[in-house]
């Protein structure tokens, strides 16, 4: 689905950046539900990212993905935690 909001962490002298995607549902009707995706990049060295076409190296990413039920309209990264607000 379509990447409706970003939201990205990342603590002090960490090594990674956890970033959170909050997606629309495969089909792109809201009452189908939201997905997250939850996955962290490198600080140092973001050039073994990416491929050349701007492409996120799969070796790269460790993603997780969960499927909510309800369409939410926001959501960021909290400690150890999603918060998520569904209208």
């Amino acid at each position: 689905g379509c990447i409706l909001l970003l939201s990205t962490q990342c603590f002090g002298n960490a090594d990674k950046v956890d970033v959170l995607a909050l997606c629309s549902d495969q089909e792109g009707k809201p009452e189908d539900g939201s997905l997250l995706t939850v996955f962290s990049l490198p600080v140092e060295d973001i050039t073994d990212c990416a491929d050349r076409h701007g492409c996120l190296s799969p070796q790269m990413l460790r993603l997780s993905k969960y499927k909510v039920p309800l369409p939410l309209t926001s959501c960021a990264l909290g400690v150890g935690e999603v918060l998520a607000y569904c209208q």
